[in-house]
């Protein structure tokens, strides 16, 4: 789990320097994936196709690993903004155009989970000094 956190993390960062393009939303639809005894969560099932180089691409991703946790509201809000015929900016890997995300970097549940480990880690480590 922590080395492909850090896996992750290191490919998230890299679509920072991904060039770009326009992508034509086709399908959104919000979709429960799972729940605790006091939360439901979502996610947003999105299609989109872009060109690169005259080539036609189509791909689903928001960031580059899209986690399914989502609360109600934060997944209508992605829906909403990211509706059928909307136009958006997207980054593409320059080596393998059919890789792309919508939003560059990691998304925050990534980002708790990176937290969280290394948070288990230096209590797992202090721990075992003792």
């Amino acid at each position: 789990m922590t080395i492909w956190i850090g896996w992750s993390l290191g490919r998230a960062y890299l679509t920072h320097d991904w060039p770009q393009t326009e992508a034509v939303i086709y399908q959104s639809s919000l979709v429960y994936t799972t729940s605790t005894p006091n939360q439901k969560y979502f996610t947003v099932a999105l299609q989109y196709q872009y060109k690169v180089e005259n080539q036609r691409y189509s791909n689903r991703s928001i960031y580059l690993t899209d986690l399914p946790f989502l609360k109600l509201e934060e997944a209508e809000k992605l829906l909403e903004h990211y509706a059928i015929g909307s136009i958006h900016k997207l980054s593409y890997n320059p080596s393998f155009p059919e890789d792309s995300v919508l939003k560059p970097g990691t998304s925050n549940i990534l980002l708790l989970l990176a937290a969280l480990t290394i948070l288990f880690l230096c209590i797992g480590l202090a721990a075992r000094k003792k």
